[in-house]
């Protein structure tokens, strides 16, 4: 019987430039030693730059199921939150009550930042709060939008750059990756720190050409999205002549 005994090389100067002094196997795995190589490249920018007000994370609520007439208020929860939107139609309710009750700080308004930050998966999606968008999606006015988050998502304010040039930064590859090393704890409820966020780096940017590459990728994305939903139809379409085609 022949036994493998599979290692790991690590440094101790590696464990030194983490912020939390990781010395487990996964900080050495190949994805994250190349990520290493890539940011040894060139200066970098770390999140806390642009990130002066403590994150904001949620207050587990007490939900309403069915509002009905009385006043009530959003909340967005990690379900909510897809990567780059805030899908209005899966947040749950609570009270205005609730609502008001958890301050200023923990009420969502226009460019604010939404980011998973527990639930293994689900963590690391970051999207941006658009009360007009999310009243449009419901069909309601926005003046009776009120929304908050739960417990497993935090508000970003970002200062320096804009809220959706954060957003991408966190959802990008590089953002991902930096998430997959930090998230931390048992199976299935992992999580990641305020402070592991705010020590992300990036190739180091200027606030002027990170906004012309914001605009490039939105750009981008949005040609990518039309290309999907024409494919997507097109599906579709080959799939009904298939079925009418057996009669």
């Amino acid at each position: 019987l022949i036994m493998a005994l599979i290692r790991s090389k690590g440094s101790l100067l590696t464990v030194a430039n983490t912020l939390t002094l990781r010395c487990d196997a996964k900080q050495v795995e190949p994805r994250f030693l190349e990520l290493d190589a890539l940011l040894r490249q060139s200066p970098t920018n770390r999140l806390n730059d642009y990130l002066p007000e403590p994150f904001a994370k949620g207050k587990q609520p007490s939900y309403i199921e069915d509002p009905q007439d009385s006043e009530y208020a959003f909340v967005v929860s990690t379900l909510a939150v897809q990567p780059l939107q805030i899908n209005s139609t899966n947040c749950r309710f609570t009270s205005l009550e609730f609502y008001k009750s958890v301050g200023n700080a923990r009420q969502l308004k226009d460019g604010d930042v939404v980011l998973t930050m527990d639930g293994g998966t689900s963590i690391g999606k970051a999207a941006v709060f658009d009360k007009a968008k999310f009243a449009a999606s419901l069909d309601i006015d926005p003046e009776d939008v009120y929304a908050t988050v739960d417990s497993h998502v935090a508000i970003l304010r970002p200062r320096g750059i804009s809220p959706l040039a954060l957003a991408y930064l966190l959802a990008s590859p590089i953002g991902q990756l930096q998430f997959q090393r930090a998230e931390s704890g048992a199976s299935g409820q992992t999580a990641v720190s305020e402070d592991d966020v705010r020590y992300f780096r990036f190739p180091k940017f200027s606030p002027t050409a990170l906004e012309a590459a914001v605009a490039s990728l939105q750009n981008a994305l949005t040609a990518a999205n039309e290309q999907v939903k024409a494919a997507e139809a097109q599906q579709k379409a080959a799939w009904a002549k298939f079925e009418t085609s057996l009669g």
